[in-house]
């Protein structure tokens, strides 16, 4: 089956319509098309497999050979991972990063006490130990309460 009709969004449909679990009976080239169908919910695959896709026999040529196999199996795995569930909640490894990645309201220019901030003074770069810029806009025609040096990140504690 070429990839482009292996139609995976009939498996929503199926399970809809018979309100049993949905498998994949897979008769593609590769795992693609075996890792979304656990992406979208099958409980089980089916794939042909062959010791040998040179045998001219029928079909050997799109049967998974045992490395195929065990790369798709580790490719339908990791898609199951990836799903993880619909809790929103941020995991250890997230909030472990989030500080590097994500950004501070930092000055463009130097500041001094008694300035008011205006919008061409603040820019947002990492890493987010100051304002977020999602405060922005209440951040602006703030008065600074101390000096501040180009590139710095901003605190609350330097606006009144």
């Amino acid at each position: 089956t070429p990839i482009e009709s292996a139609n995976l969004s009939r498996i929503y449909k199926l399970r809809e319509l018979f309100g049993f679990p949905v498998g994949f009976s897979d008769h593609t080239i590769g795992e693609i098309a075996a890792s979304l169908s656990t992406a979208m919910g099958c409980c089980m695959i089916e794939k042909h497999m062959t010791l040998d896709k040179q045998n001219p026999e029928l079909e050997h040529f799109m049967c998974a050979e045992p490395n195929d196999l065990k790369n798709l199996v580790e490719a339908v795995n990791n898609a199951s991972l990836a799903l993880g569930d619909d809790d929103i909640h941020y995991k250890e490894e997230e909030a472990i990063r989030r500080g590097t990645t994500r950004r501070s309201i930092v000055t463009t220019t130097s500041l001094k006490k008694g300035d008011i901030i205006k919008e061409h003074m603040l820019t947002a770069k990492r890493p987010s130990i100051g304002i977020p810029p999602n405060e922005f806009d209440y951040v602006l025609g703030k008065k600074l309460n101390k000096d501040i040096e180009n590139d710095s990140t901003l605190f609350w504690d330097d606006i009144d």
